[in-house]
């Protein structure tokens, strides 16, 4: 699983917590025993989970169909019956917790079905919505059937002719993310709704126990106990501002350091300033924006901080970038102005044009000019812009005063 893999998840969760939120127990359902030969006790585990979350007035069925290869269950979503049809595959009864994994998952669909609730606007394309159900049943509480019997394995010993003995391993998977996505859906939503540590791991089986605390370490970042705090989330936003600032203080230099060489020689380094100024100005945009509803909801606020975060992590990341192209190519414009002839020798009014990386529009600035805010006038993206041939003046002169610096110490050394 990657970054934007476990943005788009969460995405999902506020997208379940804006519309179920206020109707969702904030309890987990515990795994319970389950003969899962017989159909009886099924029906009961069935009963046992459509209750749980809320559908009492619906009687689900269970019945033993053979589908069709890869589809481990089906469920009758047909509105206005009392009656609702699950069917699940023959192969799911032979590995442990993996029959009540497909019925919460099946009895999730049902649930979204009930409430309207689609993330996908194209009724063709249902891949979506199959991750979204598997979102959903984590939401609804049923996060440890789900991590129980996602990935099941079952070792059968045989004797062969000869005496020979052999074992055999079948692995057993279920839903449409994988069980690293679904522990880092599970400890989540966990932290978003204050669930006890001491609750996080009861009755889960071993694997998953493992799953989820590499979950945990791989992705500290969206764990963390204080994402609830008004005040952590007024802190991370403040810090992923101020980090948006001097992300685009450091890219002015590289911007005027990027049209001198351009004009000399490296076009392509355009394409990838352009790149960066927006993602930036999409994460200013995201961290302009006031969600009123997460000044109330802690769950939603939670997930606000949550991403204020994780973007503050990105830009940290964006503003190294920058720092270490800035470093680059001011000595790629200290190399090439000493070059002389046919290289031209920078001057402030090479840099009063700029460009708005985030839409190509051309703007002037006043001659040198340092770190000044600019707004495009026609895309409206605030940057910084710096026209000043002092900073280069200034950098080849301290640059060379350490080579000086150095070569007399090297010098006194062999003496």
């Amino acid at each position: 699983m990657n970054t934007a893999s476990a943005l788009e998840l969460v995405r999902k969760i506020a997208f379940l917590e804006e519309r179920l939120g206020k109707a969702v127990r904030y309890e987990i359902l515990e795994p319970f025993a389950l003969d899962q030969h017989d159909l009886v006790q099924i029906q009961v585990a069935a009963k046992r989970i459509a209750d749980f979350v809320q559908l009492k007035d619906l009687v689900f069925v269970v019945g033993i169909v053979t589908q069709q290869q890869g589809t481990l269950g089906n469920v009758e979503v047909a509105p206005g019956q009392d009656a609702v049809f699950i069917e699940i595959a023959p192969e799911t009864m032979e590995f442990d917790g993996a029959v009540c994994g497909v019925l919460a998952h099946e009895i999730s669909h049902k649930y979204l079905d009930r409430y309207g609730v689609s993330y996908s606007s194209n009724p063709s394309s249902s891949t979506e919505d199959e991750i979204l159900t598997d979102v959903t049943a984590v939401f609804l509480g049923l996060g440890k059937l789900i991590l129980n019997g996602c990935e099941r394995q079952k070792t059968r010993e045989e004797m062969l002719s000869g005496g020979v003995e052999r074992t055999t391993t079948e692995t057993y998977r279920a839903g449409y993310l994988d069980p690293a996505q679904f522990a880092f859906v599970y400890r989540f939503v966990c932290a978003m709704r204050g669930v006890p540590r001491a609750e996080l791991e009861r009755g889960l089986s071993t694997t998953a126990i493992n799953t989820l605390r590499e979950c945990e370490n791989s992705w500290p970042i969206w764990f963390a106990d204080g994402y609830h705090s008004h005040n952590t989330r007024l802190r991370i936003l403040g810090s992923l501002q101020a980090a948006i600032q001097e992300t685009q203080a450091e890219m002015a230099i590289v911007d005027r350091s990027l049209t001198y060489l351009q004009r000399g020689c490296l076009e392509p380094v355009e394409s990838w300033s352009q790149s960066l100024h927006r993602r930036v100005n999409a994460i200013r945009s995201l961290a302009s924006r006031t969600d009123i509803a997460a000044e109330y909801d802690p769950c939603l606020r939670y997930i606000n901080t949550a991403q204020f975060n994780q973007l503050l992590t990105e830009v940290i990341g964006l503003s190294r970038r920058a720092r270490s192209a800035q470093d680059t190519l001011l000595r790629l414009e200290g190399f090439v102005a000493s070059q002389g002839e046919p290289f031209m020798r920078p001057n402030s009014e090479m840099f009063t044009v700029i460009i708005c990386r985030n839409c190509g529009i051309k703007l002037r600035v006043p001659r040198d000019t340092r770190n000044a805010t600019v707004v495009c006038r026609s895309c409206r993206y605030a940057f910084k812009a710096t026209s000043s041939v002092s900073n280069l003046m200034e950098r080849n002169l301290r640059r060379k005063a350490r080579a000086l610096i150095e070569w007399v110490i090297r010098k006194v050394s062999r003496k």
